[in-house]
């Protein structure tokens, strides 16, 4: 752990990450996952976080040009996400698909 943080957080400073989303995304990666993730776990939650970014944009693009559907959208997203995550029992680093979706959700609309 203390290795994986280490090398987490050199990434942050080479990488220039000075939001507050950059400690949180470590510390939910590494600490708040319930058990450790295999590499095949950990492949399904980068193509699944992939998978969700390239669809936030997407959406965002369409949403924009609906202003009233923004924040319905934006809610009912949020809970969708975090229903089927909570419904498949998926904790800790997945948890963070749902702000990644969100976070570039905003940033692409705003």
């Amino acid at each position: 752990m203390a290795f994986v943080s280490a090398v987490g957080a050199a990434l942050m400073a080479a990488l220039h990450v000075d939001g507050s989303l950059g400690p949180v995304t470590l510390w939910v990666g590494l600490y708040a996952s319930s058990s450790l993730i295999t590499a095949s776990e950990g492949l399904a939650l980068v193509l699944a976080y992939a998978a969700v970014l390239g669809a936030s944009v997407l959406l965002a693009g369409i949403v924009v040009d609906v202003p009233w559907m923004l924040l319905p959208f934006f809610g009912l997203a949020t809970a969708l996400l975090t229903y089927a995550l909570n419904k498949r029992q998926l904790v800790g680093a997945w948890f963070n698909v749902v702000v990644g979706f969100l976070d570039t959700f905003y940033l692409c609309v705003f």
